[in-house]
């Protein structure tokens, strides 16, 4: 046995973990805890028994007793293995196949682009006798340059990378894992050791035997080194042994999972619920308990985030990240209104009262309230002297080394105090009837002076000139005030409002802010600047930064050492000094709300309240380049006339179609940050782009030409996304073509002609044939025919699910009611009607349930159908047809809104929208152009929303 003991630095090193731990805390400030998100069986709709996970971009994969999970950013969908087969393992390899492992059965996942994914079982066409296939459950599959390595319960199986036979090796529990690393493949076989394992068989490694009954989770390199990550700690591995690098500070740890990380380090997981992330400097930078679970997995994204899976959740975790949050796990309760550092504390101020925030030594946070805030705690001002808090009982001054404050103001509500530019020994504040001048003296803070409100209700103050304020008023024009700081006196107060060029009648009341030496105001919609040449407001160019934002009526602007920060409750965004850009701060892939203001340390540490905390971004941490974003197809199928789908083709940006040809378009954006929404516009049909609405969009067909199809995504970080566009060239038909239009035409005359003597030489016959001997038994043999003629016909032309007339039978109707209301000058009205996100609904519920509302909803559009006059077809798919002869177009959107209220109200789980058209026919036209209205009509009320009845020009 080769066990080295460890080097003098690595044994200074493991003395001084805390130290080094604390040291880190400092620099980053404190030890929040990663942005996660956890996702449950009520969000991914499956058993909770979960085992294994993997990503590739834009997807994670999760096997689960119910098959393999797959999310792509919007949805969960579930893959099946064979019947009463759960995956116990999914692993992505590097050439991006999925494998899947299950009891007594391994394969691999394949897409199809009009399916989805389906499982391809390996191990069925392995060849290998019947003995061998009965593995148990398997555990893990990794590939090497042989090939991929299969281990279960009972043996190992070896598929050549050459296409060579399957080889099998029985192997017992007693295989605890097997890693592939460098072109080899390890093995730690219990009460053995670690070592490579070639034919099925262990060979150790030098000093392997050290791992006889320590658990492996993985073997790494960087530097040059190789590494192996054990239950007792991390140790260095070369041909001459190992030696001990890194022990764990708490002693043995039942670590189980392990994932390499960019630039050299790991994240490792353990069976009582933490996950761990140590540097290439082979420093613990991050330990976390996620779970009272274990953790059986985890597995990096394409964006850095780690994905872990515990017994029963999915856990995307930011880790490791520049970013973390302070969190109610803190102590942090209620809403975060403000944080400041002092006296060797994070102070936070929240609705709950004030909370002081300290390292505990250990990593974590010890939070203490403090018992003189009893109700919301508001704005807090601080330097080396003392602390300024503002709060629902007061004001008070905190001095360093103090545990009581000393009252500066009582009974009443003070509000934000701010610095005033210039005089770092005067501040300023306001309660809800005075505004406060603040002075720091020998005895600390006081109040200078104050000056009533007379009314205002102050929304912020805003610095402009020495002893310039502006205050912005939620009951009226905003005032500036000019106040002597040497006398402490107000020599001047006026009011701006629409005299003064800024209107003050908008949902909101003009909202101030300050940037580059000019005072701006945000009122009625634009952007107003103060002109202080000409004493007034006038309205100014939106700058594209404030055009991004959600809420530019709640805008505020702070700045700090790391330039300047725009936020609104919705918004936060940055400017640089050294790029003078504004640029919307990115949480390493997540997003947030209910921002604050934000503050940034003497450290650098960068502090953002949010809706569930205090967000951190420490600039020493690991920022991880996030992939630029693109609009993409998901899934894009093309309709054929029979009703089959096949994938889109697209060559140099263009797809070809035939005209009226139908598209079904899903889009993604390959991240899996949540909450993606898309917009598009199509030319001269949509020329303006749709409200923000999800991936799925379906376009009946188009007429002839060239289009340009545009879809632009978004996400709620504010991510940049580059744009999808498409040319579809859209081709006609041959009997579309004009040329043969004309020929056509002709024929259709010659055999109206042709016919029409047919008929009367038919009618001759029957008369002669009348006046022959008809016998009885000949008769009612025919009219038994006939009957059963009928029933065929009819037969031919009904939908067998809904009982609908099928598209041949609306074909024939559209022809002769055209015919018909051509002849007697009458309307003719066509309802196209569309079952709303369907396809979803389809791909949730099950293709049983899916037919059941179809059933459902035809059975609502019968409701006073007046037969055989009106005709209800099913048009394909989930889209439906009602034919109105003589409705006009008053009547017929009144018939499509009683249909489409029946289908809401009835429960059926799903709406429906509806697009009206009406034309008066004549011999000259063609049929089809109702159609195409309708159409184009119903394409619109899903572009508007979906839910809704839309009616084309008449």
């Amino acid at each position: 046995m080769t066990v080295r003991p460890p080097l003098r630095w690595y044994t200074l090193l493991v003395s001084a973990f805390a130290l080094a731990a604390s040291a880190f805390v400092q620099a980053s400030g404190l030890a929040g805890v990663p942005i996660s998100k956890r996702i449950g069986p009520d969000e991914y709709r499956a058993a909770p028994a979960l085992w294994s996970v993997t990503a590739a971009p834009g997807k994670v994969y999760v096997a689960s007793n119910d098959g393999v999970l797959v999310y792509d950013g919007s949805d969960w969908a579930t893959v099946p293995l064979p019947i009463g087969v759960n995956a116990t393992l999914v692993r992505r390899l590097p050439d991006g196949t999925i494998m899947v492992g299950g009891n007594d059965t391994y394969g691999r996942l394949e897409l199809d682009a009009v399916r989805g994914y389906r499982y391809v079982d390996l191990l069925a066409s392995s060849g290998l006798p019947e003995s061998d296939r009965r593995l148990g459950p398997v555990w893990e599959m990794v590939q090497a340059p042989e090939g991929i390595y299969v281990q279960s319960q009972n043996f190992l199986h070896l598929m050549p990378a050459n296409g060579a036979p399957t080889r099998s090796w029985p192997m017992g529990p007693d295989m605890r894992s097997i890693i592939a690393f460098g072109g080899d493949l390890y093995a730690r076989i219990q009460d053995q050791g670690l070592g490579w394992l070639r034919d099925g068989k262990l060979q150790l490694v030098p000093g392997g035997e050290a791992f006889r009954r320590v658990p492996v989770s993985g073997i790494l390199g960087w530097g040059g080194s190789r590494f192996v990550v054990a239950g007792n700690g991390v140790w260095r591995l070369d041909d001459s042994g190992v030696e001990q690098a890194l022990q764990w500070p708490d002693g043995d740890l039942a670590t189980y999972m392990t994932v390499p990380l960019d630039g050299g380090g790991f994240a490792v997981s353990t069976l009582d619920g933490e996950v761990m992330v140590v540097d290439a400097g082979l420093r613990l930078r991050q330990r976390v308990k996620i779970a009272d679970q274990s953790v059986l997995d985890l597995a990096r994204d394409n964006e850095g985030a780690l994905w872990a899976v515990t017994d029963t959740e999915v856990v995307r975790l930011g880790m490791p990240s520049a970013w973390s949050i302070l969190d109610h796990t803190h102590g942090v309760r209620g809403l975060v209104a403000d944080t400041a550092e002092f006296d060797g504390a994070l102070w936070v101020s929240t609705a709950r009262g004030l909370f002081r925030m300290t390292d505990d030594g250990a990593g974590s946070v010890r939070s203490e309230q403090m018992p003189w805030v009893h109700l919301e705690g508001y704005g807090l001002l601080a330097d080396e002297r003392a602390m300024l808090i503002s709060e629902r009982e007061g004001l008070r001054e905190l001095k360093p080394g103090s545990r009581e404050p000393r009252t500066l103001h009582a009974g009443e509500a003070v509000y934000w105090p701010q610095w005033v530019r210039n005089h770092p020994d005067l501040a300023i504040a306001n309660t809800d009837h005075e505004f406060l001048l603040l002075a720091y003296g020998k005895d600390g803070w006081s109040i200078a002076a104050r000056w009533p409100l007379q009314g205002m209700a102050i929304i912020d103050v805003i610095q402009t000139a020495d002893g310039e304020f502006w205050l912005s008023d939620d009951r009226g024009p905003p005032q500036r005030w000019r106040i002597n700081l040497a006398t402490r006196e107000r020599v001047a107060a006026e009011a701006f409002g629409e005299e003064q060029g800024l209107p003050i009648d908008g949902e909101d009341r003009p909202k101030l802010f300050f940037i580059d030496g000019e005072l701006r105001a945000w009122a009625k919609g634009r952007t107003y600047q103060f002109d202080r040449d000409f004493g007034r407001f006038a309205a100014v160019e939106t700058p594209d930064w404030v055009s991004a934002l959600v809420q530019p009526g709640k805008l505020s602007v702070v700045e700090t050492t790391m330039g300047l920060f725009a936020y609104t409750p919705r918004d936060l965004m940055r400017r640089p000094a050294s790029t003078m850009a504004w640029e919307r701060v990115q949480i390493g892939g997540w997003s947030s709300t209910g921002f604050g203001p934000p503050r940034v340390s003497r450290g650098g540490v960068l502090r953002v309240p949010v809706w569930n905390g205090v967000l951190q971004y420490a600039p020493e941490g690991p920022v991880l380049p996030m992939p630029d974003l693109a609009v993409s197809f998901d899934q894009l199928l093309v309709q054929g006339d029979y009703g089959e789908l096949r994938p889109g083709e697209i060559e140099r940006d263009s797809l070809s179609l035939l005209s009226w040809q139908p598209q079904r378009m899903r889009f993604t954006l390959g991240t899996l940050e949540p909450g993606a929404r898309f917009r598009y516009r199509l030319s001269t049909i949509a020329p303006t782009f749709s409200d923000w609405s999800d991936r799925d969009l379906t376009i009946r067909g188009l007429d002839p030409g060239e289009y340009l199809f545009e879809v632009e995504g978004q996400l709620p970080s504010g991510r940049k996304i580059a744009p999808l566009r498409l040319r579809l060239l859209v081709m006609p038909r041959w009997f579309e073509e004009p040329v043969l239009r004309g020929l056509l035409l002709l024929a259709v005359i010659g055999v109206a002609v042709s016919v029409s003597r047919a008929i009367g030489r038919r009618r001759v016959r029957r008369v002669e044939a009348q006046n022959r001997q008809l016998e009885q038994r000949i008769a009612d043999r025919t009219l038994e025919l006939e009957r059963a003629n009928a029933r065929l016909a009819e037969m031919a032309v009904e939908d067998p699910l809904t009982s609908a007339q099928n598209r041949r039978a609306l074909e024939q109707a559209l022809a002769r009611e055209w015919a018909r209301c051509a002849e007697q000058g009458l309307p003719l009205a066509a309802l196209m009607i569309d079952v709303d996100h369907f396809k979803r609904y389809n791909d949730h519920h099950g293709h049983l349930e899916g037919d059941r509302v179809l059933i459902e909803v035809a059975a609502l559009l019968r409701t006073d159908l007046s037969v055989p006059v009106e005709i209800l077809a099913r048009y394909g798919g989930e889209e439906f047809t009602l034919l109105l002869p003589g409705a006009t177009l008053e009547a017929a959107a009144r018939r499509a809104e009683l249909l489409r209220d029946a289908v809401e109200r009835a429960r059926t789980g799903v709406t429906v929208s509806i697009g009206v058209a009406v034309a008066w026919p004549t011999v000259a036209e063609v049929p089809s152009s109702l159609m195409r209205s309708a159409d184009q009509a119903l394409y619109e009320a899903k572009r508007q929303g979906r839910n809704r009845v839309v009616c084309a020009d008449t």
